[in-house]
């Protein structure tokens, strides 16, 4: 192991959160560990080793999913596009090719979150990446007297704290499914 004079490093174990403090420069001979009983981690992006920054980053994008995936219900567009920024791009598996600019991804939003207002989005792992997070999200959809749950993920690139970048991935299977029944049953 690698001399690490000084630094500090969290590391989980066993669900818990600890901060490896090597104090000398005896390739990390001597060292201290102290609970770190107020972080709480729920996705593990970085292997037995989480970094602070990487942390501060998950409660960043923790906090941010907090008010943006409840955006997607209520059938509320112009909020919902709120938390893009004027040019972000957006794609998601109906519009593979993707949207560039809020006007565009406001229409489709428009369109898009009408079919369900009802419908709750909420995360169940967020990932930090160097230019955001991506995350995977649980959905719950009622259509009539049912309920379809579904997973998914988003990669979400953020700046200034507005999307630049959206790109999100699920199986339209069930969705297109669901679709059609709701379709066929107002005809």
């Amino acid at each position: 192991m690698r001399s690490r004079v000084g630094e500090k490093l969290l590391v989980e174990k066993r669900g818990q959160i600890f901060i490896l403090d090597y104090p000398g420069e005896d390739n990390g001979v001597r060292r201290t560990i102290e609970p770190c009983p107020n972080v709480n981690v729920q996705a593990r992006p970085y292997g037995k080793h989480l970094y602070k920054e990487k942390i501060v980053e998950l409660e960043k994008a923790k906090e941010f999913c907090n008010r943006w995936l409840p955006a997607w219900t209520g059938n509320n567009p112009e909020l919902l596009v709120s938390f893009y920024s004027d040019d972000a791009f957006y794609s998601d598996p109906f519009i593979p090719q993707g949207l560039k600019g809020n006007e565009l991804i406001l229409k489709y939003f428009r369109k898009f979150v009408s079919y369900y207002p009802n419908w709750k989005y909420e995360y169940v792992e967020i990932f930090p990446t160097e230019k955001g997070f991506t995350v995977k999200w649980k959905v719950s959809l009622p259509i009539n007297s049912d309920t379809i749950v579904d997973f998914g993920l988003d990669i979400v690139e953020i700046s200034n704290d507005k999307i630049i970048r959206n790109e999100v991935y699920f199986d339209t299977a069930r969705l297109q499914k669901a679709i059609k029944e709701k379709q066929s049953q107002k005809t």
